[in-house]
């Protein structure tokens, strides 16, 4: 089945970790890594986690549509408005969490701290 290659990429894990992040698919939930390695919940509503978890699983690569909606909406149709509101929503949640990621890897003076990424 195409969609299991992805994971056997990543592993069978639940929990993977990227960019300063730990994204717990069974446990449902974000939490971002303080310099310490301590884990710190970042609220995120379910459909952009599981967007997120999707994208997670397929980096580098265009994900289709219809593989979006299965991910996020399995087996319920959808109305077009409603998808387009929460891809919306989704976007903004993830940028504003990918900000808050990129400020607390700035040095002091504003610097950006190369060593951490």
């Amino acid at each position: 089945m195409p969609e299991n290659k992805h994971m056997d990429r990543l592993g069978s894990a639940d929990i993977l970790f990227f960019e300063g992040f730990r994204l717990d698919r069974s446990g449902g939930g974000l939490f971002r890594l303080d310099q310490e390695g301590i884990a710190e919940p970042v609220a995120i509503s379910s459909r952009a986690l599981d967007l997120l978890g999707l994208l997670v699983e397929r980096q580098g690569e265009l994900v289709s549509k219809d593989v979006i909606m299965e991910a996020v909406w399995p087996g319920t149709i959808v109305e077009e408005a409603n998808r387009q509101s929460t891809f919306r929503r989704c976007a903004a949640s993830l940028t504003r969490i990918a900000r808050t990621a990129a400020a607390s890897k700035r040095c002091p003076d504003g610097a950006t701290d190369l060593s951490r990424r």
